[in-house]
């Protein structure tokens, strides 16, 4: 459901493929209402037998889209494959519920296969149509820089940790999954692309402003975390290796793994 929901916003612009993702998705939440309904009536194990199972609530580690294109139409064709398979051998129990999710599955399964074509290649997306004309995007020193309007923003590649904040907090000033210009400042409000900046943890992405409102500056506390599975995180008046590098930035821990 998650990965269907996913692909369906990276796919820009309305679409086929978008709206066969997201109806998808709604027939798996579907399907998976009665099975919640007969795991909840089976005893949770031989250790507890006066406690009731259920559905698991953990998700996925890592929610990011798939590339839209052949391989993420094949993966699902595939899946759905499988979770038909699944809900045949459910079959054998002989509950109402299982054997109405069975028969979503399979039907979910049958237009998977008719609605994705896997050997069509990855719709195109148009970067035009933007609002405002930012400069041409062209890296100097390993930073793209785009300008516009009321600001200019610039986007550090060998910083970023692919936290996303940027392209799921403003997807229409930076595109995702596109050739060309993906950068496009005046597409949002100003104080809105400001703050999805600020979420960047990486300080990959930083901008300057061009309305005569100050740049951004040092929190008031300087601050350190962790990200789960990842690097640190930092924020606050930073020099690394003799040098100052702005406002936020990410370390890698492997270093710790190794003691």
């Amino acid at each position: 459901m998650l990965r269907l929901l996913g692909y369906a916003f990276a796919l820009r612009g309305p679409c086929v493929e978008k709206a066969l993702s997201v109806d998808l998705a709604i027939g798996l939440m579907r399907a998976v209402v009665p099975l919640a309904e007969r795991a909840a009536r089976l005893p949770a194990g031989p250790s507890n037998a006066h406690c009731h199972g259920g559905m698991s609530f953990t998700t996925l580690r890592d929610t990011s889209p798939l590339p839209p294109g052949r391989a993420a139409r094949r993966f699902f064709v595939e899946r759905f494959a499988q979770l038909a398979e699944a809900g045949e051998a459910l079959r054998t129990c002989g509950d109402p519920r299982a054997l109405t999710a069975a028969d979503q599955l399979t039907s979910l399964s049958k237009r998977v296969s008719r609605g994705f074509d896997v050997s069509a290649p990855a719709p195109k997306v148009s970067a035009g149509g933007q609002p405002g004309s930012a400069s041409p995007q062209s890296p100097v020193s390993g930073i793209e820089t785009a300008r516009g309007e009321k600001m200019e923003l610039l986007f550090e590649t060998k910083r970023c940790i692919h936290a996303r904040f940027c392209v799921t907090g403003a997807p229409d000033v930076f595109l995702a999954n596109v050739q060309g210009p993906w950068i496009h400042p005046d597409a949002m409000e100003v104080e809105r692309v400001v703050e999805v900046a600020h979420a960047c943890p990486s300080g990959a992405i930083r901008y300057r402003r061009l309305d005569g409102v100050d740049d951004e500056t040092a929190p008031p506390v300087n601050l350190a975390g962790v990200r789960e599975a990842g690097p640190y995180a930092f924020r606050g008046q930073l020099q690394i290796d003799g040098g100052p590098q702005g406002f936020r930035a990410t370390l890698c821990r492997c270093w710790l793994l190794s003691e």
